[in-house]
Order: structure tokens, then sequence, then C-alpha cells
């Protein structure tokens, strides 16, 4: 399953957000195939400083999975992003 409109729409805003905050969201290419739905890299300037990566097994992907996904991704930079402003 690909993303929904409303989780594409977060995860561009998680982009925004972590730009004010000094950092960036890279996100690389899964293979939904076989439930990698990807990498989300976490840097700051060039350095990665946190990679989120979840993959399903056993069952497809759904729409609770990207969220899932993205609660992690918004977490990490609440607390990175603090950090990386100082």
């Amino acid at each position: 399953m690909t993303m929904t409109v409303a989780l594409k729409t977060r995860e561009n805003r998680l982009r925004r957000q972590a730009s004010r905050r000094g950092l960036r969201v890279v996100k690389t290419r899964g293979d939904l195939s076989w439930g990698d739905m990807g990498a989300y890299l976490i840097m700051e300037g060039e350095k990665v400083i946190h990679v989120i990566h979840h993959v399903v097994r056993d069952r497809k992907v759904t729409a609770a999975d990207w969220k899932d996904t993205l609660d992690d991704v918004e977490g990490f930079l609440l607390i990175a992003g603090g950090r990386a402003r100082r």
C-alpha cells in the first residue's frame, strides 16, 4: 500500500519542521513487495544522526504502519531538534 494523501502531507510537514530545527529528513526507497517501507534518515548537515527503518513481515503494509513510522520520525525530531539548535 502506498501512503494516503493525509500521510504524505504529514510527511512533508515533518520535513519542513526538521529544516526549521536545523535538521533534514531524507526518505530512501523501499520495496513494498516484501514489506520494506524504506528508511528515513535524519541528518544534521552531511552527517546521519539517526535512521528509522521499518519492515513489515507476514502481511501487507497498511496506513497504520505508515502512521507509526511517521510518529517515530516526529518523536525523534522533537528530541533532536532542541539539541541541534543549541
